[in-house]
């Protein structure tokens, strides 16, 4: 008997990443036709019933997985009692509809409003130069109004999702020499770093606006490929163009 292992797309992956993961479903393969596949699941009926993804295909949901050898299907059909599986290929690569998540802070508004017109900026010039199957958008979360800091579901949702986590990391305050982003920013990349691969990262560091930030230490160990610091909003135009269209490449959506 045949197994072959099979992963829920929640988020956008390389085939060379997925497979790194451990496998969602074991399947045994029945068939393989020119466009759909179709075998039966070995695991647990009740770990499969109770998975978000299978609640999600129940609510309607588009379900992706990448099949172990095979590629990116789309889940058609599913029966827990026979144990039945029917995938059809999918017609994307294995990734959500492209979106970047912007991670903005609202305690120096100025530096978040400059980078996210750049932002739509660099996005509507690559839509002009490349022709894109899907729009590029951009998503950004909520900010309660009391100032709450919250990681709730959507949010996290979003930053799996996205291609790319754009966030501002500006230091909005210092103690002690080491200078500090906004709590919401911090919280979003930290979620994003242990969910996301490093080139899918990208935390732009506008120049201090206070005096008692300038000159302060950024806090975090963090590798200096994932941070920009430009110098202006031309320089920062440039480093991001750069950086999504890598993106888009490794995910063949360019």
């Amino acid at each position: 008997m045949l197994i072959v292992k099979v992963w829920h797309l929640d988020r956008p992956l390389l085939p060379e990443d997925v497979e790194d993961l451990s496998p969602t479903l074991r399947l045994s393969k029945k068939s393989l036709l020119k466009a759909a596949f179709r075998g039966f699941f070995v695991d647990d009926v009740e770990t499969v019933h109770q998975a978000a993804w299978f609640r999600g295909f129940l609510a309607g949901e588009k379900v992706e997985f990448y099949v172990e050898g095979s590629g990116t299907y789309e889940l058609a059909n599913m029966d827990l009692v026979s144990r039945e599986v029917y995938l059809v290929r999918a017609e994307a690569p294995p990734a959500s509809p492209p979106l970047i998540f912007f991670s903005y802070q609202t305690e120096y508004p100025e530096a978040s409003t400059q980078i996210e017109r750049v932002l739509e900026q660099t996005v509507a010039q690559i839509g002009r130069t490349h022709r894109l199957g899907q729009k590029l958008r951009i998503e950004r979360p909520h900010r309660l109004a009391d100032g709450t800091v919250r990681l709730d579901t959507d949010v996290r949702r979003l930053i799996r999702q996205a291609l790319m986590v754009i966030a501002d990391t500006t230091l909005i305050t210092s103690v002690q020499g080491k200078g500090f982003p906004s709590p919401n920013v911090c919280l979003e990349v930290g979620y994003a770093l242990v969910s996301k691969k490093p080139y899918q990262i990208k935390l732009v560091e506008w120049p201090a606006p206070e005096p008692q930030t300038q000159g302060a230490i950024f806090p975090f160990s963090i590798s200096d490929e994932l941070r920009l610091i430009p110098q202006d909003e031309t320089d920062l135009a440039q480093k991001l163009a750069i950086e999504l269209t890598d993106v888009l490449k490794r995910f063949r959506l360019i």
